[in-house]
C-alpha cells in the first residue's frame, strides 16, 4: 500500500512539474483554444476565423511588410490550431462571405497559452462579435462587422 501511494505521490510530483515547464519555461504542446458560438438564425458553419502575422523590417531605408503564418483556423469546423506566436497576431473573422471584421492581437511572449472565444448576434438588424480572450494577454471587445463590398464588373 506504501509503495502504491509513493508511486502516486510521485506521478502528482511528476504531473505539476510538466505543467509548470509547459507554462513557464518551455511551450511543450500548443494549448490554445477557439470556440465559435453564434446567436439564432445565425449558422456556426457560416463562420470562417482566418490567422496571419505581420512582422515589419527595414531593408535599406525601407519599410517592408512580411506575412508569416498564414492560416485558416476555423471554416464551419476547426481545422487548425492558433499558432504560438508573440507580437501582432491578426485575425479575419467573416460571416457568410458577406460579413468580416478585422483585429489584432497582441502577445508579449510566444509561450502565452489563450482561448479565444468569438460570439456572433444580430442587433437591430446588424451583426456583431464580441471577442473574447482569455489568458496572459487577455482582452475583450464587441465590434460591429462590416459589410464585404462586392466589386461590380465594369462595362466596357
Amino acid at each position: 500500500m506504501k509503495r502504491i501511494i509513493s508511486i502516486g505521490v510521485i506521478l502528482a510530483v511528476c504531473a505539476y512539474i510538466l505543467f509548470f515547464i509547459q507554462t513557464e519555461i518551455v511551450v511543450l504542446w500548443n494549448l490554445n483554444s477557439i470556440t465559435i458560438q453564434t446567436e439564432t438564425p445565425l449558422q456556426k458553419e457560416k463562420v470562417t476565423v482566418e490567422y496571419r502575422m505581420n512582422f515589419g523590417f527595414y531593408e535599406d531605408g525601407s519599410k517592408n511588410s512580411k506575412k508569416i503564418n498564414e492560416l485558416l483556423i476555423f471554416d464551419g469546423t476547426t481545422t487548425k490550431t492558433i499558432p504560438n506566436n508573440y507580437g501582432e497576431n491578426d485575425f479575419v473573422i467573416s460571416y457568410g462571405n458577406e460579413y468580416y471584421v478585422r483585429f489584432s492581437h497582441f502577445k508579449t511572449n510566444w509561450r502565452h497559452q489563450h482561448d479565444y472565444i468569438f460570439y456572433l448576434y444580430k442587433k437591430e438588424d446588424e451583426l456583431y462579435v464580441k471577442v473574447t480572450i482569455e489568458g496572459v494577454d487577455d482582452m475583450s471587445f464587441e465590434m460591429k462587422m462590416k459589410l464585404i463590398p462586392i466589386k461590380k464588373p465594369s462595362k466596357r
